[in-house]
């Protein structure tokens, strides 16, 4: 999984699986982007990726 992002939008790309872009979302610390169930989140050197069906 590789992803890139900017301020208010982040690309998540997956073998196997069509690339998404997900919208931020506000949040406390860190950043968060989501789409449906698909959800990105993460905050300093720590990630977290959630896909249905992944």
């Amino acid at each position: 999984m590789t992803f890139t992002r900017v301020p208010d939008e982040a690309r998540v790309e997956e073998e196997g699986y069509t690339a998404l872009v997900l919208p931020a979302r506000i949040v406390g610390s860190g950043y968060r982007y989501t789409a449906g169930e698909a959800e990105l989140r993460g905050r300093a050197e720590e990630i977290t990726w959630a896909r249905p069906g992944a």
